[in-house]
């Protein structure tokens, strides 16, 4: 898919010309829009994410760890947003000191395990640079995200 999505217009848009641009709503581009999903990955044991997983949803649906690949300069821009769908403990586990969240800029690994607060936790992990991976809490101030440094 390209990174790029162009709107065709019909009609000249110069104004001395006598014409202004309009957009052209065929089947075609309608049909290119429509092919526009999320993918979503669950995953029911320990998973280790790859570049390819970018922009993917992972659901989590048992105890386990997902582990983030080391940062480097071809994975900057990749992100995955993880999510817990079951009462379970996960982890997101990175290289020694590449991650950052929550008042940390040196974290090893975020993980959501406190009783009665797991179910729906979640984050997203960009990575941003060559050596770093920002973890976002997307969560509810009633969700304990427990920082590993």
């Amino acid at each position: 898919m390209p990174d790029t999505l162009l709107v065709r217009v019909q009609g000249t848009q110069d104004p001395e010309e006598g014409g202004r641009a309009e957009p052209i709503w065929d089947a075609e581009f309608n049909a290119l829009l429509i092919g526009l999903k999320r993918k979503i990955k669950t995953v029911s044991a320990a998973y280790t994410v790859v570049g390819e997983d970018s922009g993917t949803l992972i659901c989590v649906d048992t105890a386990a760890t997902v582990t983030l690949p080391a940062a480097s300069a071809d994975l900057i821009g990749v992100f995955v947003d993880i999510a817990v769908i079951a009462d379970v403990s996960v982890t997101i586990d990175g290289t020694a000191g590449e991650l950052i969240t929550f008042n940390d800029i040196a974290a090893n690994s975020v993980a959501f395990s406190t009783t009665s607060e797991k179910v729906g936790a979640s984050v997203r992990a960009t990575c941003i640079s060559a050596t770093k991976w920002l973890i976002q809490p997307m969560t509810e101030e009633t969700q304990t995200m427990t920082v590993t440094t």
